[in-house]
């Protein structure tokens, strides 16, 4: 992939902060939205005329609740959204402790690499969703499936600014390896559904939902979809986490001495992670300063106008989080990192969208947002976060954002 969305949106958001403005991408005009306002018109108010634009994505996964709009969204959002909304939340707890202590022992192992292990993150967070929501299913197949969900989304990814018309030049290798890759998905996911769960959960519905054929949709790919909105999102913002407290070293002494007086029982209570302001505050600011969703993809369905810019029908409009998140006119210091201003001391910003907004906001977000604070409370307890001086590298971009190279930072036993 050539171009670079998230050093392309950093920079917009610098210079152009705030603005709406158009810029060609791969030879197509794209308007770029950077204000709250723009994103509210765009994302709930005239949502309709907004679909999303992830066909790429679409190819390699195949047709989801994530890449479809209108009412093939709807029908395929009523078939999984109550289960992802009513998550049971103290096995989430239970299971984010478990994994993320799992995970501070291998980063440990790792210590002297000066890169925090990224892929290490990767299965923990797989694991973390298999055994909420699929009754532990393919949690012990979690690094496999790590692997190949990276080829599948750096494939899409790689297509994912060329128009869908064009017929780009494709190694041979490349393609070969994503339908092993794909294969290997579709088997285990075939394998899960051979043996399901008793009683009334997320599998039987997608199950029931995919034989009725009434909904549109395909067992397999949605468990696809659901691992690479969901676990792949989870393990970029524990990176950017790590990174944070790194960087920002008076804010991770601030909530060890909030975290140190809890017992590992009180780490799995979601009750009492959501009432650590440290905590709390630190994660909402690294999701704003960055949001592993960058930007939101749209394609307008007829003409238009977003703040004072026309938009012409089949246009792309990509609603930059990035540039939102750093709009001078809504946040004091908008570069800056401060946790303060999420709600300690009493103080209160404006809204960050890291989930979206509107009628499309992300399913999971509340399932996310515990799982996080969970991860990072365990994790913070038992590790020491410090930058190890590297070169960060550049970004990586597929579906959420990362570092190429992982993050630059050294861990240590905390004690």
């Amino acid at each position: 992939m050539s171009f670079d969305p998230c050093s392309f949106l950093y920079d917009a958001a610098t210079t152009r902060n705030a603005e709406t403005f158009e810029h060609s991408i791969a030879g197509r005009p794209v308007i770029i939205v950077q204000s709250m306002a723009g994103a509210g018109y765009v994302l709930r108010s005239n949502s309709e005329n907004y679909h999303k634009e992830l066909w790429p994505f679409r190819q390699v996964m195949g047709a989801t609740r994530l890449t479809e709009s209108s009412a093939d969204w709807r029908r395929m959002e009523a078939v999984t959204q109550s289960y992802l909304a009513g998550f049971d939340a103290d096995r989430l707890a239970a299971a984010a402790n478990e994994h993320a202590s799992d995970l501070a022992d291998r980063l440990l192992q790792t210590e002297d690499r000066g890169r925090l292990d990224q892929f290490a993150i990767d299965i923990a967070t797989i694991r973390v969703l298999a055994e909420t929501l699929l009754d532990g299913r393919l949690s012990d197949q979690a690094g496999e499936f790590a692997a190949d969900m990276h080829v599948m989304l750096d494939y899409a990814a790689s297509y994912a600014f060329i128009a869908r018309d064009s017929r780009p030049d494709i190694d041979r290798d490349t393609i070969r390896n994503l339908a092993k890759a794909r294969h290997r998905m579709m088997t285990r996911l075939s394998a899960v559904r051979s043996d399901l769960p008793a009683g009334d959960n997320l599998l039987t519905a997608l199950d029931g939902a995919d034989r009725s054929g009434d909904a549109g949709v395909m067992f397999q790919h949605e468990l696809m979809m659901l691992f690479a909105a969901g676990s792949d999102t989870s393990a970029a913002a524990v990176g950017w986490c790590c990174q944070g407290l790194a960087e920002n070293q008076a804010v991770q002494s601030a909530i060890r001495q909030e975290l140190s007086g809890l017992e590992r029982r009180q780490l799995c209570d979601p009750s009492v992670l959501n009432r650590l302001p440290w905590l709390n505050g630190f994660i909402e600011e690294t999701l704003r300063l960055f949001p592993p969703i960058p930007f939101l993809g749209r394609q307008a369905q007829s003409a238009d106008t977003i703040n004072g810019h026309p938009v012409q029908r089949d246009q792309l409009v990509f609603v930059s989080i990035v540039g939102i998140h750093r709009d001078a006119g809504s946040w004091l210091n908008a570069d800056q990192f401060s946790a303060e201003r999420h709600g300690i001391a009493g103080s209160r910003a404006a809204r960050a969208i890291p989930f979206s907004t509107g009628p499309r906001i992300c399913g999971g977000a509340r399932f996310a947002m515990l799982e996080l604070k969970a991860v990072m409370a365990t994790l913070i307890s038992k590790l020491r976060f410090e930058p190890s001086g590297l070169d960060p590298g550049p970004f990586q971009w597929r579906i959420s954002m990362r570092r190429r190279l992982d993050h630059p930072v050294t861990v240590k036993p905390a004690r």
